[in-house]
Protein backbone atom coordinates (compact mmCIF):
# COMPACT_ATOMS: atom_id res chain seq x y z
CA UNK A 1 0.00 0.00 0.00
CA UNK A 2 2.83 2.37 0.71
CA UNK A 3 4.76 1.33 -3.02
CA UNK A 4 3.15 4.25 -4.34
CA UNK A 5 5.31 6.65 -2.39
CA UNK A 6 8.56 5.80 -3.79
CA UNK A 7 9.86 4.59 -0.26
CA UNK A 8 12.54 2.60 0.68
CA UNK A 9 11.05 -0.05 3.25
CA UNK A 10 13.63 -1.54 5.85
CA UNK A 11 12.68 -4.22 8.44
CA UNK A 12 14.31 -4.64 11.55
CA UNK A 13 16.55 -7.27 10.85
CA UNK A 14 18.15 -5.24 8.42
CA UNK A 15 19.85 -2.84 10.83
CA UNK A 16 23.04 -3.20 12.84
CA UNK A 17 23.31 -5.32 16.08
CA UNK A 18 23.26 -2.44 17.95
CA UNK A 19 20.08 -1.09 17.46
CA UNK A 20 18.77 -0.70 21.77
CA UNK A 21 16.19 -3.85 22.55
CA UNK A 22 12.80 -3.68 22.36
CA UNK A 23 10.90 -1.62 24.55
CA UNK A 24 8.55 -3.58 27.39
CA UNK A 25 5.15 -3.69 25.27
CA UNK A 26 3.46 -2.99 28.67
CA UNK A 27 0.92 -0.17 27.32
CA UNK A 28 -2.95 -1.08 28.42
CA UNK A 29 -4.04 -1.35 24.65
CA UNK A 30 -2.80 -2.28 21.24
CA UNK A 31 -2.79 1.42 20.13
CA UNK A 32 -0.62 2.50 23.15
CA UNK A 33 1.85 -1.02 22.30
CA UNK A 34 2.31 0.41 18.45
CA UNK A 35 2.97 4.11 19.18
CA UNK A 36 5.48 2.52 21.62
CA UNK A 37 7.51 0.50 19.15
CA UNK A 38 7.16 2.80 16.40
CA UNK A 39 8.28 6.09 18.70
CA UNK A 40 11.19 4.06 20.22
CA UNK A 41 12.66 2.46 16.65
CA UNK A 42 11.95 5.92 15.35
CA UNK A 43 14.20 7.61 17.88
CA UNK A 44 16.92 4.94 17.43
CA UNK A 45 17.32 4.71 14.04
CA UNK A 46 16.43 8.36 12.78
CA UNK A 47 13.92 7.36 10.46
CA UNK A 48 10.08 7.04 9.84
CA UNK A 49 8.76 3.91 11.68
CA UNK A 50 5.95 1.74 10.82
CA UNK A 51 4.87 -0.50 13.89
CA UNK A 52 2.09 -2.60 15.22
CA UNK A 53 0.44 -4.57 17.67
CA UNK A 54 -2.10 -6.55 17.69
CA UNK A 55 -3.97 -9.36 18.88
CA UNK A 56 -7.31 -11.68 19.65
CA UNK A 57 -9.46 -10.89 22.08
CA UNK A 58 -12.69 -13.35 23.06
CA UNK A 59 -15.69 -12.00 24.41
CA UNK A 60 -16.41 -14.71 26.82
CA UNK A 61 -13.08 -14.40 28.56
CA UNK A 62 -13.22 -10.82 28.62
CA UNK A 63 -11.65 -9.92 26.00
CA UNK A 64 -8.35 -12.02 26.88
CA UNK A 65 -6.11 -12.60 25.76
CA UNK A 66 -5.79 -8.73 24.05
CA UNK A 67 -2.62 -7.49 24.41
CA UNK A 68 -0.96 -10.12 26.36
CA UNK A 69 -1.86 -12.31 23.09
CA UNK A 70 1.65 -13.56 22.24
CA UNK A 71 2.61 -14.02 25.92
CA UNK A 72 -0.38 -15.97 26.66
CA UNK A 73 0.32 -18.68 28.89
CA UNK A 74 3.85 -17.17 29.78
CA UNK A 75 6.73 -17.24 28.59
CA UNK A 76 8.41 -19.75 26.22
CA UNK A 77 5.22 -21.14 24.76
CA UNK A 78 4.85 -22.23 20.66
CA UNK A 79 1.79 -20.70 19.26
CA UNK A 80 0.45 -24.63 19.37
CA UNK A 81 0.58 -24.48 23.47
CA UNK A 82 -1.06 -20.73 23.12
CA UNK A 83 -3.91 -22.18 21.12
CA UNK A 84 -4.32 -25.27 23.37
CA UNK A 85 -4.15 -23.09 26.42
CA UNK A 86 -6.62 -20.81 25.53
CA UNK A 87 -9.13 -23.47 24.17
CA UNK A 88 -8.78 -25.31 27.58
CA UNK A 89 -10.08 -21.54 28.88
CA UNK A 90 -12.94 -21.34 26.51
CA UNK A 91 -14.02 -24.92 26.98
CA UNK A 92 -17.03 -23.87 28.78
CA UNK A 93 -18.05 -20.95 27.10
CA UNK A 94 -21.39 -20.68 25.36
CA UNK A 95 -20.47 -16.84 24.00
CA UNK A 96 -17.53 -17.60 21.52
CA UNK A 97 -17.74 -14.41 19.74
CA UNK A 98 -13.97 -12.58 19.55
CA UNK A 99 -12.35 -10.18 17.28
CA UNK A 100 -8.62 -9.71 16.03
CA UNK A 101 -7.62 -6.65 16.62
CA UNK A 102 -4.82 -4.66 15.21
CA UNK A 103 -3.07 -1.21 15.50
CA UNK A 104 -0.79 0.57 13.09
CA UNK A 105 1.49 3.01 13.88
CA UNK A 106 3.60 5.48 11.65
CA UNK A 107 6.23 7.98 13.68
CA UNK A 108 8.30 10.47 11.91
CA UNK A 109 9.64 12.62 15.09
CA UNK A 110 6.84 14.45 17.24
CA UNK A 111 4.19 13.47 14.63
CA UNK A 112 2.70 9.75 14.13
CA UNK A 113 -0.77 8.40 12.39
CA UNK A 114 -2.65 5.85 13.55
CA UNK A 115 -4.36 2.81 11.25
CA UNK A 116 -6.51 0.70 13.18
CA UNK A 117 -8.45 -2.43 12.34
CA UNK A 118 -10.85 -5.30 13.62
CA UNK A 119 -12.12 -8.48 12.34
CA UNK A 120 -15.16 -10.05 13.66
CA UNK A 121 -15.88 -13.94 13.85
CA UNK A 122 -16.09 -16.90 16.54
CA UNK A 123 -13.54 -18.75 18.22
CA UNK A 124 -13.48 -22.59 17.04
CA UNK A 125 -13.64 -25.28 19.45
CA UNK A 126 -10.77 -26.84 18.30
CA UNK A 127 -7.63 -25.98 15.61
CA UNK A 128 -8.09 -26.12 11.84
CA UNK A 129 -6.17 -25.49 9.24
CA UNK A 130 -2.40 -25.01 8.79
CA UNK A 131 -1.62 -21.72 6.78
CA UNK A 132 -1.37 -18.53 9.15
CA UNK A 133 0.33 -18.24 12.46
CA UNK A 134 -1.16 -17.77 16.13
CA UNK A 135 -4.75 -17.99 16.81
CA UNK A 136 -5.16 -18.15 13.19
CA UNK A 137 -6.41 -22.21 13.23
CA UNK A 138 -8.54 -21.00 15.83
CA UNK A 139 -10.71 -18.45 14.09
CA UNK A 140 -13.78 -18.50 12.40
CA UNK A 141 -14.51 -14.87 10.49
CA UNK A 142 -17.73 -13.79 10.03
CA UNK A 143 -19.19 -15.09 6.76
CA UNK A 144 -16.70 -17.86 6.89
CA UNK A 145 -17.54 -21.22 7.72
CA UNK A 146 -13.48 -21.95 7.58
CA UNK A 147 -10.70 -20.72 9.96
CA UNK A 148 -8.19 -18.02 8.84
CA UNK A 149 -5.82 -20.99 8.80
CA UNK A 150 -8.04 -22.70 6.20
CA UNK A 151 -8.34 -19.40 4.31
CA UNK A 152 -6.16 -18.56 1.35
CA UNK A 153 -3.69 -15.84 1.85
CA UNK A 154 -5.07 -13.92 -0.44
CA UNK A 155 -8.32 -14.06 1.16
CA UNK A 156 -6.81 -13.62 4.42
CA UNK A 157 -4.97 -10.82 3.65
CA UNK A 158 -8.35 -9.16 1.88
CA UNK A 159 -10.44 -9.43 5.01
CA UNK A 160 -7.74 -9.37 7.93
CA UNK A 161 -7.24 -6.66 10.88
CA UNK A 162 -4.01 -5.56 9.35
CA UNK A 163 -5.05 -5.13 6.21
CA UNK A 164 -8.17 -2.73 7.31
CA UNK A 165 -5.85 -1.14 9.74
CA UNK A 166 -3.40 -0.41 6.74
CA UNK A 167 -6.33 0.95 5.11
CA UNK A 168 -7.28 3.13 7.60
CA UNK A 169 -3.60 4.17 7.80
CA UNK A 170 -3.68 5.07 4.00
CA UNK A 171 -6.01 7.35 4.33
CA UNK A 172 -4.91 9.40 7.12
CA UNK A 173 -1.43 9.17 4.98
CA UNK A 174 -3.60 11.27 2.26
CA UNK A 175 -4.62 13.71 4.34
CA UNK A 176 -1.13 14.67 5.88
CA UNK A 177 0.79 14.63 2.13
CA UNK A 178 3.93 16.65 4.20
CA UNK A 179 4.54 13.51 6.88
CA UNK A 180 6.56 11.91 4.78
CA UNK A 181 9.02 14.99 4.19
CA UNK A 182 8.84 16.68 7.62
Amino acid sequence: MLSSRALSVMSLAEFPKTLPEPPEENGLDFLENAVLKARYYNQATGLICLADDSGLCVSGLGDRPGVYSARFGGPGLSDRQRCLKLLDEAETLTDRRAFFQAALVLANGPQILVGSGRLDGLLSIKPKGTGGFGYDCLFIPLGFKRTLAELSPKTKNRISHRFKALQALEKEISQQPGFFSS
